[in-house]
């Protein structure tokens, strides 16, 4: 727990290892979230699994992290274009998006 209880007077502290450990997982969700920017600047793109992964990680640390908000905006977003894709575009047969937009090698004319 972040915080303990004193005897006297029930006054709520944060105990200092619990401060300690909570400001180096912070640092350190954020030293990934900074990898995962470098990365798309880069052109390559992490996959939603891991930007929900990494999201929950943030989702944890009892902290304000400006970031976790723009990161739980753009899952919530991807997830949405995800489910309305897949309203569209699969059918009978088929059952991930992934498969329905991947190209087929077995074409013949």
């Amino acid at each position: 727990a972040v915080v303990s209880t004193q005897s006297t007077g029930g006054i709520v502290l944060p105990s200092a290892p619990a401060i300690k450990n909570t400001i180096l997982r912070a640092s350190e969700w954020c030293r990934i979230l900074s990898d995962i920017k470098l990365e798309q600047s880069k052109g390559r793109y992490t996959s939603l699994k891991q930007l929900e992964t990494v999201l929950m990680k943030g989702q944890l640390i009892p902290v304000n992290l400006p970031e976790l908000n723009r990161l739980t905006d753009k899952v919530a977003a991807a997830k949405s274009w995800q489910d309305k894709s897949s309203k569209v575009f699969v059918r009978k047969g088929y059952t991930k998006l992934l498969e329905v937009l991947s190209p087929r090698g077995s074409l013949t004319t």
